[in-house]
């Protein structure tokens, strides 16, 4: 595969860096000397030093785990993305090795977690079991990887790693923006929670102009995906269905298609502290 230019690495990382619309504009706009930007040049400067070994000829190869398992992260050049994780619950920051990998790192369950403590060896391992056997049923689901840093001070840094299923310009829709969970009812009723996203897909095609059979592929496809979840999550005995953990994909052709499995936390017998949200089937 031939090697992106410097203002298509540039603009790609950028992107995943998590710059607003607006520097991303400006930036271009800069690439392509229209409107030279110091301040700009400045902000992405650590994205310029990753193209440099990425141009390279011994930069290093995509991030994977090695035979144990393990990412060493000393192993590849990356920066910490500036991506906004406000809204989400699981993730504590990006990112973004000079091959333009992006890994989520996650919150790691640990006695601050919404757990009880017995749990939280069992909570650890789910994510890491769950996903194989997810995709044994054909489910399209996230693959966790452990993850370390040794930094400068000698301490080490671990983490759980997933890579970053969004492509360039999608965006994650999580569920609680399409149905809304009710404080005080530990019940989601799957009929209701379908009709209800098909509802919002329906608006969302309609708003879009798409076409009337990608409408109604998109209409199956989330349907069946959201109901082999569901079942996924009975058999792994998910204490916590919660409309935060699981969502639509909006692709950059403004389609949708459902997210994969993102949420194993409290699986196979790890009991969150407080309410749990359970899909029933009427």
């Amino acid at each position: 595969m031939p090697k992106l230019t410097e203002k298509e690495y540039i603009v790609k990382a950028a992107k995943l860096y998590g710059l607003e619309k607006v520097e991303i504009d400006a930036l271009i706009k800069h690439l392509d000397g229209k409107q030279i930007n110091a301040f700009i040049v400045r902000r992405c400067g650590s994205l310029y030093r990753l193209y440099e070994i990425y141009k390279s000829e011994d930069y290093n190869e995509h991030i994977k785990p090695g035979k144990d398992g393990l990412i060493n992260l000393n192993d590849y050049s990356f920066e910490k993305s500036k991506k906004r994780l406000d809204d989400s619950k699981i993730g504590e920051f990006w990112i973004l090795s000079s091959n333009l990998d992006a890994y989520l790192a996650t919150k790691v369950t640990n006695m601050h977690s919404q757990i009880e403590s017995k749990f939280i060896d069992i909570s650890a391992k789910n994510n890491f079991l769950l996903p194989q056997i997810a995709k044994q049923m054909s489910l399209d689901a996230t693959v966790y990887y452990k993850g370390k840093y040794t930094n400068e001070d000698g301490t080490i840094s671990t983490h759980h790693l997933t890579k970053n299923f969004l492509y360039d310009e999608e965006a994650l829709i999580q569920g609680n923006s399409i149905v809304k969970d009710n404080p005080n009812k530990k019940r989601i009723h799957l009929d209701a929670l379908l009709e209800e996203t098909d509802k919002y897909i329906r608006r969302h095609y309609k708003k879009y102009d798409l076409p009337k059979e990608e409408l109604e592929k998109a209409r199956i496809e989330i349907r069946q995906g959201l109901i082999k979840q569901t079942v996924f999550n009975k058999i792994v005995f998910n204490e916590n269905e919660g409309n935060s953990k699981w969502g639509l994909i909006k692709q950059e052709d403004n389609r949708l298609r459902l997210a994969p499995l993102f949420s194993y936390d409290y699986c196979a017998g790890a009991e969150p502290i407080g309410k749990t949200h359970h899909r029933t089937v009427r």
